[in-house]
């Protein structure tokens, strides 16, 4: 029996995050939802933990994958927090997972009819 692979989900209560909680259940997956806080809506497939990634790994079973979601968008904190958060995604794979991947959703830059870049945000 193949064993489902165990991704840590960070910024599972953002938007992606919340897509995936939803349309995940029928994957072969055992997702790891973190949250900072209690979740507000249903996790639906899975099991979550409660942490702030930029204190450090969340004390859970290894994973084979991080999926680094949790980012800051304009006018909701410090965008410059990204770059941290980024980096706390590696951090969480450093500590045993195989492949670590991170991610950057629209809802960061808003609607632009130009290419956009890190650097790009107000």
């Amino acid at each position: 029996m193949t064993r489902r692979p165990r991704i840590l989900v960070l910024g599972a209560s953002g938007r992606l995050g919340a897509m995936l909680r939803r349309h995940w259940c029928a994957a072969d997956l055992h997702p790891v939802w973190q949250f900072r806080a209690a979740p507000a809506g249903p996790v639906y497939h899975g099991e979550t933990v409660i942490c702030d990634p930029l204190d450090g790994p969340p004390a859970i079973d290894p994973v084979d994958v991080v999926l680094g979601l949790a980012g800051i968008v304009p006018g909701s904190g410090t965008v410059s927090l990204n770059t941290d958060l980024g980096l706390a995604t590696v951090t969480c794979a450093v500590a045993g997972a195989r492949h670590a991947m991170l991610s950057s959703s629209a809802a960061v830059y808003g609607a632009s009819q130009a290419l956009l870049r890190e650097e790009d945000i107000a």
